[in-house]
């Protein structure tokens, strides 16, 4: 029976030390636990300012450069307009002097009023650039492009009877 006694107090002793190991674990959990919970408010934080920075951040230089080719482009494409050196062709000519500032203008005010191009075309956001590109390269004055050519010569008209 002796013995017996030894056993149960080194049983209770054994219980007691496991029973202090699983609170200490425990207690680390815990703390774990409360780091981890910690870290990922400070990701959750770093992605949402990430995205608002993406969504804030304006056009690289590149896209700077492409924005006024593609109205360029567009412009020439409506007017039917060829260039040769930097120039529009003779035959071309006419319609350039007439026209091409006017519809310039025009499809850079409809860019800015219809898809988010910026007043300054050259602070537009990285995340409109797609829609502005795809908007310039589809665009048509909205009155159609004779009757656009129509307006543009009542106001030299009026311009030069003012003057």
């Amino acid at each position: 029976m002796g013995n017996e006694i030894v056993d149960i107090n080194q049983l209770l002793q054994v219980t007691q030390n496991t029973a202090m190991n699983v609170n200490g674990l425990s207690q680390q959990m815990g703390v774990v636990s409360n780091k981890l919970v910690s870290i990922d408010k400070r990701v959750s934080s770093l992605e949402t300012n990430f995205e608002t920075f993406k969504n804030n951040e304006i056009l690289n230089s590149s896209q700077r450069r492409n924005i006024p080719r593609a109205v360029k482009a567009r412009v020439s494409h409506l007017l039917k307009i060829k260039w040769s050196k930097g120039k529009p062709t003779k035959e071309c000519e006419s319609d350039y002097f007439k026209y091409y500032k006017g519809f310039i203008a025009r499809l850079y005010s409809d860019a800015k009023n219809y898809a988010k191009m910026a007043d300054d075309y050259r602070d537009t956001k990285q995340v409109d650039y797609e829609g502005v590109m795809e908007y310039i390269e589809s665009w048509k004055p909205s009155s159609g492009v004779e009757e656009h050519k129509r307006y543009l010569d009542r106001m030299h008209r009026t311009v030069r009877a003012v003057a």
